[in-house]
């Protein structure tokens, strides 16, 4: 994708507790590659861990989000490995994305789907 260069964009993912070290390995490999075959900048990488807490490293997402617009170094997308990591029901994805986008000015990208050339990001 042309253009690409100098675009920040965080990872996002949730580890389950049932998940291996394997998969989440996997997971944590699909953004970094995305990102690098895309000539992405990877700010920072969130990792939801904690059953009690589903949606701290969310939370803590969109906060980092807002901060860097805000000191004028803005991330423009998240990726994530696969549409389930932001929900376990479409309805559930469908609000997460809507917040991403509304409240950390955050597109979504999925690193198993590639970026369509009407979806270029610019730095």
């Amino acid at each position: 994708m042309e253009g690409a260069r100098g675009v920040r964009v965080y990872g996002y993912r949730r580890a389950a507790p049932d998940l291996s070290q394997a998969e989440s390995i996997a997971d944590r490999q699909m953004i970094t590659a995305f990102v690098a075959a895309r000539g992405f900048e990877l700010a920072q990488m969130f990792v939801e861990t904690d059953p009690e807490q589903p949606m701290e490293a969310f939370v803590r997402l969109v906060q980092a989000a807002r901060t860097a617009a805000a000191d004028g170094v803005p991330v423009r997308a998240v990726v994530v490995p696969r549409p389930e990591h932001l929900g376990g029901t479409q309805r559930a994805r469908g609000v997460l994305r809507q917040r991403l986008e509304r409240e950390a000015g955050l597109r979504v990208l999925t690193a198993t789907r590639p970026v369509e050339a009407g979806q270029a990001l610019r730095p």
